[in-house]
């Protein structure tokens, strides 16, 4: 899938049992990014209610983990907050993306993670599938925490000016039991991703990414989506927000000191040759 197929129609369906679904003129088809075991045709249609062609290994893509969490993914809705009947109304200028804004989403998730979602997205990758369009599948995957259905965008005057990708943590164990359908990951990007795993704070609303465009920073952008994030903790009932941040990243650090964060906890970053930022990352949190 490329970025410019989103939008049309994609022939496709379910790669195990080649089921396929009915669909309108219009709707969006997209693949699961993994090809671990069963490996479903994700269908994302306009009315925005996203189906699995297959029941069965809808069931098996459920089970699948996080590569970056690790642990056991929730079946609430789609996941903490994909359904559309669990997300909090927004007021302007925010809204809760759609399948149509993935193409704006995925190139600034890929700058603000230091490289560490384009590492996992490449490992996931189809053989000569471009990085981008790797990260597309995944946004699109709503059994990802990671997703567009879990992600709010600022605007102002129609324009896209940045995204907050917020959920709520739960109270698993990073290091639960491997399962079958996990996705397997290079052994050197196993071990890099291990201090992201490690920084969890059960029972908050987890920001697992916050990103503007170069021209919209410095104008209190980010000191909003913190508020609204606060918005949307107290509307599910979450005591605290939470987010990771690379010691490197100063001027976010002062930032999420500024709207009262602190640090409860910090790793060392691994290197890896796809990571580009070293020293350490944070485990920040803030009272609602």
């Amino acid at each position: 899938v490329s970025l410019t197929d989103f939008g049309q129609a994609i022939p496709t369906s379910c790669r195990s049992c080649k089921s396929l679904p009915t669909a309108r003129e219009g709707d969006l088809r997209i693949s699961h990014p993994q090809d671990v075991g069963a490996r479903s045709g994700l269908i994302v249609f306009t009315d925005g209610n996203r189906h699995d062609p297959c029941t069965t290994h809808r069931r098996r893509a459920a089970q699948r983990r996080d590569p970056i969490r690790r642990c056991p993914r929730r079946r609430q809705g789609m996941n903490g907050m994909a359904s559309a009947s669990a997300r909090p109304a927004l007021t302007k200028p925010y809204r809760w993306a759609t399948s149509a804004d993935i193409p704006f989403i995925v190139p600034l998730v890929a700058e603000s993670s230091g490289g560490v979602w384009p590492a996992v997205w490449k490992a996931l990758s189809d053989d000569g599938e471009p990085v981008e369009a790797s990260g597309a599948r995944y946004l699109a995957d709503p059994t990802h925490d990671v997703c567009f259905a879990n992600a709010v965008l600022a605007e102002a005057d129609s324009r896209r000016l940045g995204v907050m990708i917020a959920y709520p943590e739960e109270k698993k164990s990073p290091n639960g039991p491997e399962t079958d359908d996990s996705p397997t990951l290079p052994s050197d990007l196993e071990q890099a991703l291990r201090p992201y795993r490690l920084l969890r704070d059960p029972d908050s609303l987890f920001i697992a990414e916050l990103c503007c465009l170069p021209e919209a920073r410095g104008q209190g952008l980010g000191s909003r989506f913190l508020a609204c994030a606060r918005e949307i903790a107290d509307a599910r009932g979450l005591p605290r927000l939470s987010l990771r941040v690379f010691s490197a990243n100063v001027g976010a650090v002062r930032l999420y000191e500024r709207c009262g964060f602190k640090i409860i906890d910090r790793q060392a970053v691994i290197p890896h040759p796809c990571i580009s930022v070293g020293g350490s990352v944070f485990l920040m949190s803030a009272v609602v």
